[in-house]
C-alpha cells in the first residue's frame, strides 16, 4: 500500500534537496536494514551511532526519501529526495502519527510514568477499566494488548512507528481507552510527542536510576517532566505527593491531584494490613467493608485475625481517603467512557470519602501502585463500588512480588532493583510466617556502580534486620549483553554489602544464576521462605527453580519432589526456560552446588561484553 507523502509530511518543517518529492512512498523505516525500494528512511541519531551514517545503506536498498538532521555528505543518486529536519526523532514521531491517522485522538489515553511501579499500575488500571465494561488497550514492558491482539512487550515505551501502529490497532479493535507506560528514555527521545494524553500518572521519582542513560538526576527528572508537560490543560495529572510533586509539579499544565500516605495527598492511603482469606477468592475475617482503617498499632478492628498461614492465600487490605471532588477536566473528556450504570454521580463524588479495597499485590510499594490505579479509575468515572469489586481479582504481574510457590516452602519473585524495592520485599517477608528466610539477589548489570553499592548496602541491612541468609549472583550468561554485570558493578555491590556488615562467608557469591538458586534451595525445608530478587539478571530464576525442584533434591536429605515443581506457577516457570544445554545441579547439605563458581570472578566478568540499552 503506497502512502500519500503529502499527508505524511503534514506539520513537519524541512529543507529539501535532490530531486522533487514523489507523490507517494512505500513505507516509513527507521532501520536501514529494513528498507525496501520506494521507502522513506528516517536517519535517527543514536547514543553510539548517528542514523545518517546508515543513509548510504538505505539508499542502496532503494530508499526514495531520506529524512536527516544533516545535509547529505555525498551527491545524491537520481530519483532521491533528502529532507533536512531540525530533529529526526521529532520528525519520526510526527510521521508515525500521520501514518496511522493520529489514533490516540480517538481514545482516552492514560500515560503512566515513574521510577518504579509503572508496569503494575498500568496493568491494574487496564484491569479496572476492562472489568467495568470499557474496551481498553494496554502497552508496556510485559505486554501489548490491543483488544483482539496480544503480544509480548519488548520496550517499556515502543518506538513511534510501533507505538502508533499499536494505538491504531486498538482503535480498529474497538477500544475506547488505552493505558501505556512512559519511560524516561521514551519521553526524552520524543517517542510519545504525538500521543494525545488525557490523564497522566506519576507513581514516584527517585535518584540513581538509568544512570547509564541520564548523566544526572536533574536530566532524568527533566525527562519525566517532559511527559508531565505533554498532558494538556484540559487533562489531568495524578502525582505522588513526595519527590515527584516537588520536582515535577512545575512542569504541569493540567490540574494535579496528589496522592500518598501523608496529609499532603488529596487521595490518601490511610492504612494497610495483610489479612488471611477464608478461601481463594473470598474475603478474610474482619473485612471492614465500610472503609474503617485498622487501629494505629496495626491491629485490625472487629476482631480480625493476623497473617494467614503460608499454605493459604493472603491479601493486602488498603484503606483510602478519597478527594472531596475530582477536577472536571478529565471527566468531560471521558464523559462517554463509563457505562451509565457505572458513572459517579456528583453527590457520590463528594460524599463517598472512604474506600476499603483488597488486593493480591503484597508490600507497601504496591499499596501505592494500587492507590494510583484506583485514583485514575475514579477520575475517569468508575464508581467506588466497581473499583472495590475489581481490585481483588487482579493477579500480580509476572515478577512483581509474585508468589510463585506455597508448598513445601514459599517463594516470592520480584524485580527489586533499588533500595526501596528491596526494603519493601523484605517487609513483605517479615510479615509472612516462615522459619528460615533465604534471599537470592541478582546484581544489576549495565546500570553503574552507584546503584549497585546502594543495593548492596540495603540488602545487608535487610538481611541483618530479618536474619536472612543471602546469596548473590552475577547471572553470568543469563542476560543480554547490555544487562551483563561489569567488574566495577559487582565490586560495588560487594562493597555495599560489606559496608552493611555482610561479607563472605555470611553471604554466598556465584557467577552463575542456576548455581545461586541451587545453593539457596539446598538450604530450604518445609515452612521456609525464599526471595528471588533482581531485575533482568533474575528473569530466569523461577525457571531454574522449577528445574531444581523437578530433580527433587534439597538440604539434609529433604526431597521436594516433582509435585513441588508442578506447584510452581506455570506462567512464570515456563516464561523463561533455562538456557539450552545447561544442566542445573542442586547443591548438597555440605555446601554450594556442585560445579559452582564462587566470586569474585573478575576474569569471567571481564569477558562479558557490555552494551547500551535502547
Amino acid at each position: 500500500m503506497a502512502l500519500d507523502l503529502g499527508q505524511l509530511l503534514d506539520g513537519l518543517t524541512f529543507v529539501a534537496s535532490g530531486d522533487p518529492l514523489p507523490a507517494r512512498v512505500a513505507e516509513i523505516r527507521s532501520h536501514s536494514a529494513q528498507v525496501e525500494p520506494g521507502d522513506l528512511f528516517v536517519a535517527v541519531p543514536g547514543r553510539r551511532h548517528d542514523g545518517a551514517a546508515f543513509a548510504g545503506e538505505a539508499l542502496r536498498r532503494g530508499a526514495r526519501v531520506v529524512v536527516a538532521e544533516q545535509a547529505p555528505a555525498l551527491p545524491l543518486p537520481p530519483g532521491v529526495t533528502w529532507l533536512r529536519a531540525p530533529s529526526a526523532r521529532r520528525a519520526l514521531s510526527r510521521l508515525a502519527a500521520n501514518r496511522y491517522g493520529h489514533p490516540s485522538r480517538r481514545l482516552v489515553v492514560v500515560g503512566v510514568t515513574g521510577t518504579t511501579g509503572k508496569t503494575t499500575t498500568t496493568l491494574l488500571l487496564h484491569h479496572l477499566l476492562t472489568a467495568a465494561g470499557i474496551a481498553t488497550g494496554v502497552m508496556g514492558s510485559l505486554v501489548v494488548d490491543t483488544g483482539r491482539r496480544r503480544r509480548p512487550g519488548h520496550l517499556t515505551t515502543p518506538d513511534p512507528l510501533d507505538l502508533h501502529r499499536h494505538l491504531r490497532e486498538m482503535v480498529d479493535d474497538g477500544c475506547r481507552a488505552a493505558v501505556m507506560e512512559v519511560s524516561s528514555q521514551g519521553a526524552d527521545q520524543g517517542r510519545v510527542d504525538d500521543v494525545a494524553f488525557d490523564l497522566g500518572v506519576v507513581t514516584n521519582l527517585a535518584p540513581l536510576e538509568h544512570l547509564e542513560y541520564h548523566p544526572t538526576y536533574e536530566h532524568y527528572a527533566a525527562a519525566k517532566g517532559r511527559f508531565v508537560a505533554m498532558v494538556p490543560a484540559d487533562g489531568g495529572l495524578l502525582m505522588h505527593a513526595g519527590e515527584a510533586a516537588l520536582r515535577l509539579g512545575r512542569f504541569a499544565r493540567a490540574p494535579v491531584v496528589p496522592f500518598g500516605r501523608g496529609p499532603q495527598g488529596a487521595l490518601r492511603l490511610l492504612a494497610e494490613a495483610m489479612v488471611p482469606l477464608a478461601e481463594p477468592g473470598g474475603h478474610g475475617a474482619g473485612a471492614c467493608r465500610d472503609g474503617t482503617p485498622p487501629r494505629r498499632d496495626g491491629a485490625l478492628p472487629h476482631g480480625a485475625q493476623g497473617p494467614a498461614p503460608a499454605s493459604l492465600p493472603w491479601t493486602n487490605r488498603l484503606w483510602l481517603e478519597l478527594p472531596s471532588g475530582w477536577p472536571s477536566s478529565v471527566r468531560r473528556r471521558a464523559a462517554d467512557l463509563a457505562p451509565p450504570a457505572g458513572r459517579v454521580r456528583p453527590e457520590e463524588g463528594t460524599a463517598a470519602r472512604r474506600l476499603a479495597v483488597d488486593t493480591q499485590l503484597l508490600g507497601s510499594h504496591h499499596a501505592l501502585n494500587v492507590v494510583a490505579a484506583v485514583g485514575a479509575a475514579l477520575w475517569l468515572g468508575l464508581s467506588p463500588q466497581q473499583v472495590a469489586q475489581a481490585v481483588p481479582r487482579f493477579r500480580p504481574p509476572r515478577r512483581r512480588t509474585e508468589v510463585v510457590l506455597r508448598e513445601p516452602f514459599t517463594v516470592i519473585d520480584d524485580t527489586a532493583g533499588r533500595p526501596d524495592s528491596l526494603a519493601a520485599c523484605f517487609g513483605v517477608a517479615s510479615r509472612l510466617p516462615h522459619r528460615r528466610l533465604v534471599a537470592v539477589y541478582a546484581v544489576r548489570g549495565g546500570r553503574g556502580e552507584a546503584i549497585n553499592y546502594a543495593n548492596g548496602l540495603q540488602l545487608a541491612c535487610e538481611a541483618r534486620r530479618t536474619g536472612a541468609e543471602v546469596v548473590v549472583t552475577a547471572s553470568h550468561g543469563d542476560t543480554a549483553p547490555r544487562d551483563a554485570v561489569q567488574p566495577g558493578e559487582w565490586e560495588a555491590c560487594l562493597a555495599g554489602l560489606a559496608a552493611g556488615g555482610l561479607e563472605p562467608p555470611q553471604v554466598l557469591t556465584f557467577a552463575r544464576l542456576p548455581d545461586a538458586v541451587a545453593a539457596a534451595v539446598a538450604r530450604l525445608g518445609a515452612g521456609d521462605l525464599l526471595l528471588l530478587l533482581g531485575a533482568q539478571g533474575m528473569d530466569a530464576g523461577a525457571a531454574y527453580l522449577r528445574a531444581i525442584l523437578a530433580e527433587g533434591r534439597g538440604a539434609d536429605g529433604r526431597r521436594h519432589g516433582p509435585d513441588a515443581a508442578a506447584a510452581l506457577d506455570g506462567s512464570v516457570a515456563e516464561a523463561v526456560p533455562p538456557a539450552a544445554g545447561r544442566r542445573v545441579v542442586p547443591g548438597g547439605a555440605a555446601g554450594p552446588a556442585r560445579g559452582a563458581v564462587t566470586m569474585p570472578a573478575r576474569q569471567a566478568l571481564a569477558r562479558t561484553p557490555g552494551g547500551d540499552r535502547p
